[in-house]
C-alpha cells in the first residue's frame, strides 16, 4: 500500500512537473508573441519617425529657400529705396520745370497778344 501511494505520489509529481513545463512553455510562447508584436509596433514607429524626419528635412529646405528669397528681396528693396526716392525727387523737379515752362509760354503768349493788339 505504501508502494502504491509512493507510485501515485511520483506520478502526481511528474504530472505537476509536466503541467509546470506546459505552463512555462505557454508563458514563453505568450511572451514571444508579445515581443514579436512589440517589434512590429517598434518597426511601425520607426517607419513613421523616418517619414517625419524626411518631412522635417524638406520643411527645413523650404524654409532655407524662402529665407534666401526674402533676403534677396530685402537687398533689392534696400538698393531700390534710394533710387525710388531720387526718382520721386526728379519727378517733382520735372513737374516744377513743366509748370515754369507753361508759365513762361503763357506770359510770352500774353505779351505776343498784347503786342499784336497794338
Amino acid at each position: 500500500r505504501a508502494d502504491e501511494f509512493q507510485r501515485l505520489l511520483s506520478a502526481a509529481e511528474e504530472e505537476v512537473a509536466a503541467m509546470r513545463s506546459r505552463d512555462d512553455t505557454l508563458e514563453l510562447q505568450a511572451r514571444e508573441r508579445e515581443v514579436t508584436e512589440e517589434r512590429g509596433r517598434n518597426a511601425e514607429l520607426e517607419a513613421e519617425l523616418t517619414l517625419t524626419s524626411h518631412d522635417l528635412a524638406q520643411a527645413e529646405e523650404q524654409l532655407a529657400h524662402v529665407t534666401r528669397e526674402r533676403d534677396a528681396v530685402t537687398e533689392q528693396l534696400t538698393v531700390a529705396a534710394p533710387a525710388a526716392e531720387k526718382a520721386s525727387e526728379l519727378q517733382l523737379q520735372v513737374e516744377r520745370l513743366v509748370a515754369e515752362i507753361d508759365r513762361v509760354k503763357d506770359a510770352k503768349d500774353a505779351q505776343h497778344a498784347h503786342l499784336s493788339a497794338q
